[in-house]
């Protein structure tokens, strides 16, 4: 089976569903390594310590932002491979 670079024609651009998800991604990989870095954000920007400094909190936040990049990384691929589904469909 012979597998062709395909070249997308004018009418299948990405959706902004993608950029959504790319950009909602993003975003939470980067509140992910900025939580981890700085993992006493959540004291300083609002003012209370939740867990009495055990980090449990945040913990809570890196893993929640963690499965949200994954979860918005597997939609945005999604969202790509359909693009090329469609080109596929629309050259034969």
């Amino acid at each position: 089976m012979i597998i062709e670079r395909v070249t997308c024609k004018k009418g299948s651009a990405l959706r902004a569903r993608f950029w959504f998800d790319t950009c909602a991604g993003l975003a939470s990989l980067v509140g992910s390594i900025v939580t981890h870095v700085l993992p006493n954000w959540v004291e300083l920007a609002f003012g209370i310590d939740p867990e009495g400094h055990t980090g449990q909190v945040e913990w809570m936040i890196v893993t929640s932002f963690a499965i949200a990049t994954v979860g918005f990384r597997a939609l945005a691929r999604a969202e790509w491979n359909r693009r090329y589904r469609f080109a596929l469909t629309r050259q034969t």
